[in-house]
């Protein structure tokens, strides 16, 4: 019985190695044959389920890209992959959200200050307004990192805001220049729209440089006057002063003081005159743009029209 025994478990083994020689007839690289054909490899839940989501953004936010790959790079945080992800990327698309800016607020905003202009892009490329933008546009859960982003934690802003500079990159580099300026523009477009320069334009002393503002535009010197006035024997008293040059009246303000209300009706005025806004076309917005001065509608004189010019 204890040679049967062995035998038995000799053979068992040895059917055994047989089956893994046999086993490694077929390469790994290939697949598993089955009665109704070859099985074909299919993508990693996760990979499926991440292409949906990159998907769904581009049609969330009307964006066709002819590569795919470069979108789905953007929304990569590198400490989810350390090889393919969207640090270079976000490099590029912050110095385009730079220029974006910058080349609007020097057309649009001719008086604008030029330390207020440089504050208003670093605030634009800051990580917290870039994350911001990126949970405006609902960039979070396409990003792919090593964990869930949640937009409510400030120690997460870093991660959003590379992925919006990062898809500003991708759009530039799957779509052009003018697409990306255009983006940025149409993201930034609600910053704009409530702009206050109160917190941009630092004014110590508001007088002298009105004062200065006037000269340069041949104006009258500003002179305060009060207008309306209540409760001055009361304990809060208010008072409304404007400012004026010539017969132009340049802004109100209004404290409990005279001396408040005068100062703060020259700070209105200034942030009146630096927030002066001009609608130009800007030269990023058309790929074949040409400045306003070398337009030309006359047509050209044929030399018959020049001689009867002069005869």
């Amino acid at each position: 019985m204890l040679k049967l025994s062995r035998s038995v478990l000799l053979a068992s083994s040895a059917s055994r190695a047989g089956w893994r020689s046999m086993s490694t007839v077929l390469p790994h690289s290939e697949p598993h044959p089955t009665s109704t054909g070859w099985i074909k490899p299919t993508a990693p839940p996760t990979e499926i389920r991440h292409e949906q989501e990159l998907r769904a953004l581009a049609a969330r936010l009307k964006l066709t890209f002819r590569d795919l790959t470069v979108l789905s790079q953007a929304m990569t945080h590198r400490g989810f992959d350390r090889k393919t992800n969207n640090a270079r990327l976000s490099i590029l698309g912050a110095s385009l959200v730079d220029s974006t800016v910058a080349e609007y607020l020097y057309l649009q905003y001719p008086n604008l200050p030029p330390q207020a202009m440089r504050d208003i892009v670093e605030h634009l490329k800051s990580s917290e307004a870039a994350a911001q933008t990126a949970t405006a546009l609902g960039l979070a859960p396409a990003i792919d990192s090593h964990r869930k982003i949640n937009p409510a934690e400030p120690q997460l802003h870093s991660v959003l805001a590379g992925a919006y500079h990062a898809l500003v990159a991708a759009i530039h580099l799957d779509q052009g220049g003018k697409a990306s300026r255009d983006f940025v523009r149409e993201t930034t477009r609600r910053f704009f729209h409530d702009l206050d320069l109160n917190k941009f334009v630092c004014l110590e002393h508001p007088k002298l440089v009105l004062r200065d503002v006037l000269q340069k535009q041949g104006k009258p010197a500003a002179v305060c006057r009060l207008l309306k006035e209540s409760g001055r024997t009361t304990h809060m008293p208010l008072f409304l002063v404007g400012v004026f040059s010539g017969d132009e009246k340049l802004a109100e303000g209004a404290s409990w003081s005279i001396k408040r209300a005068e100062r703060e009706a020259v700070r209105n005025a200034l942030i009146t005159h630096y927030g002066k806004r001009l609608s130009r076309r800007l030269p990023s917005e058309s790929d074949n743009y040409t400045p306003e001065d070398e337009i030309v509608f006359m047509a050209p004189q044929t030399s018959a029209s020049t001689a009867s010019d002069e005869q």
